[in-house]
């Protein structure tokens, strides 16, 4: 296992030999619920669910080699949508948040710049790209909660915290 994220209900694993991999958590019971074979090893995944859900009916996965975010049916692990990042540095952290009435995903690279996109949960397709740069080490996102909103904290050699009010 090279990278893995979860949720309460979904664990999704991502493998050295280019498998990705979705298990479901049901009580003390962990299923595989399907996997697939990528052309590529991954960098980073996410399957934060939106808003108050329990489950994600998407997975976000970041690519090494050709420097691209995939967006995933999770249930069945099929492509939906595929953004080439334009950029030198790859993807090293994803995370989906839901900011009011909007979805959005963020991405953290290796050099410390900052992507995020809104996230149309429809069609699951991207727009809107926006850049910031928060230093140059790596970025990694960590959801909370504080003062009844939504929060992320973006680690890096410049922490920051992302809120919504």
């Amino acid at each position: 296992i090279t990278v893995a994220h979860g949720n309460k209900t979904q664990i999704l694993l991502a493998t050295s030999s280019r498998q990705l991999i979705l298990l479901s958590l049901q009580g003390t019971t962990i299923r595989e619920e399907s996997k697939i074979n990528l052309d590529y090893e991954v960098a980073c995944l996410d399957i934060t669910p939106f808003g108050n859900e329990e489950n994600s009916s998407f997975a976000s996965v970041g690519i090494w080699t050709d420097i691209s975010i995939r967006i995933l049916s999770l249930s069945t692990l099929t492509e939906i949508t595929r953004e080439k990042l334009e950029v030198q540095t790859i993807p090293r952290s994803l995370l989906f948040a839901q900011f009011g009435q909007d979805s959005y995903l963020f991405c953290g690279l290796g050099d410390g710049h900052l992507l995020n996109f809104h996230f149309d949960r429809k069609t699951a397709k991207l727009s809107n790209k926006r850049q910031l740069i928060l230093g140059s080490q790596p970025i990694y996102f960590t959801l909370f909660n504080s003062k009844g909103g939504l929060s992320i904290f973006a680690s890096g050699n410049r922490p920051t915290v992302i809120h919504y009010s």
